[in-house]
């Protein structure tokens, strides 16, 4: 099952996830694409799409699941953001836990099949 990982990253804390979570794609003996959001130009070839950004999604990872909405509706796709203090920090933490605003408009439900978040290293 060919699955494309695509990250925007201000700093490489997303790459570095996204690149992770290639390495456990590869495991289990699936085929996978990681890229950057800006190099993404079909998501028509892959059967399963993981997409990742900051805590706050930038405007090049929201207008490539515009772009690629009609095509996403028909894929398993997660989501993940990353933050970089984890959501366990007290001030920001309560931040971190809480679904990106950007994430309410994708998908026809309002939420992707899965979102998950995770501690940048920056």
């Amino acid at each position: 099952m060919p699955m494309l990982i695509g990250y925007a990253s201000r700093f490489g804390s997303t790459r570095d996830i996204a690149i992770r979570i290639a390495g456990a794609v590869r495991t289990h003996g699936n085929a996978f694409d990681v890229r950057s959001v800006d190099k993404i130009s079909d998501c028509v070839p892959y059967d399963a799409v993981v997409f990742g950004s900051g805590v706050s999604w930038t405007i090049e990872a929201m207008d490539l699941v515009r772009r690629h909405a009609a095509v996403l509706a028909r894929k398993p796709v997660w989501l993940f953001s990353v933050g970089s203090f984890g959501d366990r920090h007290p001030i920001v933490g309560a931040l971190i836990r809480k679904e990106p605003k950007e994430i309410g408009e994708f998908g026809a439900d309002g939420s992707p099949a899965r979102l998950s978040r995770f501690c940048g290293s920056h």
